[in-house]
């Protein structure tokens, strides 16, 4: 398949070209979005360069035709999501502007957050129930101020693996509830948001501290990167700490990532500040090989969409094993797809 900016780029050469017209390119682009192959686009080019009106012979290399595909196999990098020092850069800072709603359910470090707040002269207010949020912020505009961020502190209690799927659950929902209940203040306000987890200050990565992290924050880290992606106005940053660190250090360090704005993972472990990257790394050759075979049975979580259905079809194609399906979806009715109707 072609991305969209790949058929923008094949479009800007054609008209370059003089192959099209400025006023053509909207026709053609929407033309171009339905073409879902290489093939097919080589051979819309052919014909719409042979058209009367364009002006301009497409040459074609008789040696490397569309069909013949690229001269040599390409190759995919395999990445591995990493901690990497991240040092804070003293040249990404920003200034708060308006008040801070602390909440969350860690009551010590709070205290200590909205006391260095109060040193440096701005309003604080702490809630510990989201569900009085948006009392908070009405008491801050009562004042004459507005919203200028939002720190969330998950509690550092460690969870009793017995409890970790609820708590895991009730965590995440504190956080949701927390920033939908004051989502239009957030958004028109520009507003930051910290969210601090303790996962062991390493977002749960091999070589965390070795008190257990408490993994009912996981969920946290996944809603505040969304909230950078769905609300563009708002900057979100999760902010990871060992088990073990003091309340008066969590909560300096808190203050510190509010007024920067240098990474949206940032940790903080023994080996100081850090973040999570994508490195390149090739699988190791001793690495020991899974034996997929007909015998094999096969469980697909996502449904059977998109590239989860690419992957389950090659799977089929190489090794024919049993696949089981698992997603949320209904399955077709009227209209299935000639393709598996009347397959049980």
């Amino acid at each position: 398949g072609i991305d969209s900016i790949k058929r923008i780029q094949i479009l800007g050469t054609l008209q370059s070209e003089s192959a099209f017209s400025g006023a053509e390119i909207d026709g053609d682009m929407e033309v171009l979005a339905k073409l879902k192959s290489l093939r097919a686009i080589a051979d819309w080019i052919m014909e719409r360069a042979g058209s009367p009106g364009t002006g301009t012979e497409l040459k074609v290399d008789e040696g490397r035709s569309p069909a013949a595909g690229p001269t040599k196999e390409a190759t995919v990098p395999r990445m591995v999501l990493s901690v990497v020092d991240h040092p804070a850069s003293p040249s990404v800072r920003r200034q708060i502007d308006g008040g801070v709603l602390v909440t969350g359910g860690d009551a010590q470090v709070s205290r200590y957050v909205k006391d260095s707040l109060d040193e440096r002269g701005i309003a604080s207010a702490i809630v510990h129930e989201p569900s009085a949020c948006a009392g908070a912020i009405a008491e801050l505009r009562a004042g004459g101020g507005r919203l200028g961020a939002v720190v969330y502190l998950a509690n550092s209690k460690e969870t009793p693996p017995a409890e970790l799927a609820t708590e895991a659950m009730n965590e995440s929902l504190r956080l949701f509830s927390a920033v939908k209940q004051i989502e239009s203040e957030l958004r028109q306000d520009q507003a930051r948001v910290v969210v601090a987890t303790r996962l062991g200050g390493r977002f749960g990565f091999p070589g965390a501290e070795e008190i257990r992290p408490n993994l009912a924050d996981a969920g946290l880290c996944g809603i505040t990167k969304t909230l950078n992606r769905e609300w563009p106005e708002v900057t979100a940053t999760v902010v990871d700490f060992a088990a073990q660190a003091s309340p008066e250090d969590v909560a300096r360090r808190v203050v510190a990532e509010l007024f920067s704005t240098d990474g949206s993972e940032v940790a903080y472990g023994g080996a100081g500040r850090s973040t999570l990257r994508p490195l390149e790394r090739a699988v190791a050759n001793d690495a020991r090989r899974l034996e997929i075979s007909r015998d094999s049975v096969i469980m697909i979580i996502g449904g059977a969409r998109g590239i989860t259905a690419e992957i389950a079809t090659e799977l089929a194609d190489r090794f024919s094993p049993k696949l089981v399906l698992v997603g949320r979806s209904e399955l077709p009715s009227e209209n299935e797809d000639v393709a598996t109707a009347g397959i049980d």
